[in-house]
């Protein structure tokens, strides 16, 4: 699967109504040049926005990541928990995720888990 690592481009133009001809016809201008640029670039499926790769992604794949969750226990004691997590593409609601502990799994095994398991959130789409 190729992962995209840019978001997709907004465009914005401004139409005076006296530079083309008044309001019926500004409107028509832009709402060419609005077909215009669809054409040129086509929206973002759901799909395809799930496979984008987001600036702080470190693993490669969309919507998995490690995770080092500290806890404070008893009489000031923290404990460290080590995880791989799939979540959900941000456009599934409700919103889920998987977690994979390296401490059960080992690194690789986790990791492996937590791609596994976005594939199928992604199939949801």
């Amino acid at each position: 699967m190729t992962h995209r690592t840019h978001p997709p481009r907004s465009f914005q133009k401004f139409f005076a109504d006296h530079l083309h001809g008044g309001r019926a016809a500004t409107l028509a201008v832009a709402q060419a040049w609005r077909d215009q640029i669809m054409l040129a670039h086509p929206r973002f499926s759901k799909a395809a926005l799930s496979t984008l790769l987001r600036k702080h992604n470190t693993s490669g794949i969309p919507g998995v990541y490690r995770k080092v969750q500290r806890k404070s226990g008893k009489q000031g004691k923290v404990s460290t928990h080590v995880i791989w997590q799939a979540q959900t593409p941000l456009c599934v609601i409700p919103f889920k995720s998987k977690s994979f502990s390296v401490a059960k799994f080992g690194e690789a095994e986790a990791f492996q888990l937590a791609v596994a398991a976005r594939k199928t959130f992604e199939a949801d789409l």
